[in-house]
């Protein structure tokens, strides 16, 4: 495990899991089955299907199941999230206090699918967990995060100077809507993103052909689990 980023609105972990045990949760979602709009489809005809989402899971009540290759995946994902809940307290809140279980589902993005702009201000957190083999920047489908903060640049410049007006400059303090980050969704890699933060997924290119935008993604809820979940 290796924290990559450590923003006040978001957490970026690369090398969530061993890499022999990454291996087998990616071949399990490989395996599972996906919801499309006419059913249940094997991943390998979820072009033709139009559909991209995998069974849910709460983390502290799966049963690991041989016949259900998706939960295999869970488990392992589940039981690493466990061991660095310490590391997002300060996004998520403290577990039984400002949440009390963590829910998700396997997602699949085909080039053309996107998120538009949304928060998740009724959960703690959201996260998501890239699961695919490889991803190469060509294809798209990042997360995009917005900042909420003043930007550095502008702040300080003198009223009517050059900098200035160059900068658009913004009072100190005002929040900003059209300046944020990029998270590129490589394998292994998870995200964690404080609930009230408006963040987007970027459109998948055609040039990924049949590598889809794979992903564990959900968020931390309060309340009792299975109630107001929405992974």
């Amino acid at each position: 495990m290796r924290i990559a980023v450590l923003h006040h609105h978001f957490l970026v972990i690369d090398e969530l899991v061993e890499a022999p045990q990454f291996k087998l949760l990616y071949q399990s979602l490989r395996r599972a089955k996906y919801r499309t709009h006419a059913g249940w489809a094997s991943v390998w005809s979820l072009a033709e299907q139009g559909g991209y989402r995998c069974s849910p899971f709460t983390g502290d009540s799966i049963v690991r199941d041989g016949g259900n290759p998706a939960s295999v995946a869970y488990a392992i994902f589940a039981q690493a999230l466990d061991g660095i809940l310490p590391e997002l307290e300060y996004l998520t809140g403290r577990r039984g206090e400002d949440w009390t279980h963590f829910n998700g589902n396997a997602v699949m993005f085909p080039p053309g699918g996107a998120l538009n702009w949304h928060t998740d201000k009724k959960y703690a957190a959201s996260y998501s967990y890239y699961c695919q083999s490889e991803w190469q920047r060509r294809w798209g489908g990042e997360l995009l995060v917005q900042e909420q903060e003043a930007p550095s640049w502008g702040r300080g410049a003198p009223e009517g100077t050059g900098a200035a007006r160059a900068a658009g400059a913004k009072p100190e303090g005002e929040a900003v809507d059209d300046i944020g980050y990029y998270v590129a969704p490589i394998a292994n890699r998870l995200v964690v993103v404080r609930g009230a933060i408006p963040h987007r997924i970027a459109a998948v290119s055609p040039a990924a052909g049949e590598n889809y935008r794979m992903s564990i993604t959900g968020f931390f809820v309060a309340g009792e689990a299975g109630e107001d979940d929405e992974a």
